[in-house]
């Protein structure tokens, strides 16, 4: 455990040198902004039946936003840059002749990704807030009143975020086994597109590791244990086996 912690510090260290920290406030703030104007453009309109609706509606729409297009990208992008920390440099012959075990550096690096995709789903979470109090307050016939279903909301986003672990562990292993960011980051665009034609499918929407976050909350015949298990499982899976796979890796430079 002393291990995880010093190689956890000198993670935490290392993001004071990197975008991404910003990327982490970036990425949830410019989903919320762009639902954010998409209400201010229907000049205050009633465009819900009772406040119910209009809080479900908000949050079901900026959820699917991020869901389907911004975290897995978000995730690509963050895990990316914290492997590029080590490949830019050619750290990883000097964190290798540390005294530490090699599988507390990867474990330390899965662990820093899971706390801001944490951080950025939080920053979300308090966006859907702001946002739907303040249309209350500037446009009260949009119908964002009492009672401001917190239960809902926190079901909603930290739903997607446990959805998320088996790609944030897929793209944690790719960032950090192979050199090129590009690479990394196209697998991440490429499997992120293809999400795109895959997310309906009865078949292989519930299967397919970036539609998880969708189907969590937005599809009323999913079954979310199965979901949830693949996401869960899955992702501590793929955190075993790339901590191994690197673990045991020669590093030639």
């Amino acid at each position: 455990m002393n291990y995880l912690q010093r190689a956890l510090s000198s993670e935490m260290l290392k993001l004071h040198r990197t975008l991404t920290l910003w990327v982490t406030l970036l990425a949830p703030t410019t989903v919320s902004a762009l639902y954010f104007l998409i209400l201010l453009s229907q000049s205050g309109q009633n465009a819900f039946r009772n406040d119910a609706e209009a809080w479900w509606g908000l949050t079901k729409s900026t959820c699917a936003i991020w869901s389907v297009a911004m975290l897995p990208l978000f995730i690509t992008l963050e895990t990316a840059l914290l492997g590029n920390i080590e490949h830019s440099q050619h750290h990883w012959k000097h964190l290798y002749a540390l005294s530490i075990p090699r599988s507390s550096i990867y474990t330390a690096k899965w662990l820093v990704s899971i706390l801001l995709v944490t951080l950025a789903s939080l920053v979300l979470w308090v966006e859907v807030l702001a946002t739907g109090l303040f249309m209350r307050w500037t446009h009260p016939l949009m119908g964002f009143g009492n009672p401001i279903p917190l239960w809902t909301i926190t079901r909603t986003v930290g739903g997607i975020l446990l959805a998320a672990l088996l790609i944030l562990s897929i793209h944690n292993w790719i960032a950090l086994r192979f050199q090129s960011f590009a690479f990394a980051s196209g697998v991440g665009i490429a499997a992120t597109i293809s999400n795109l034609m895959v997310l309906n499918s009865d078949k292989w929407g519930q299967i397919y590791p970036w539609s998880l976050g969708l189907h969590s909350y937005a599809n009323t015949a999913a079954n979310l244990s199965r979901l949830y298990t693949l996401a869960i499982g899955g992702g501590l899976l793929v955190a075993i086996l790339g901590a191994i796979e690197l673990s045991h890796r020669d590093v030639l430079e």
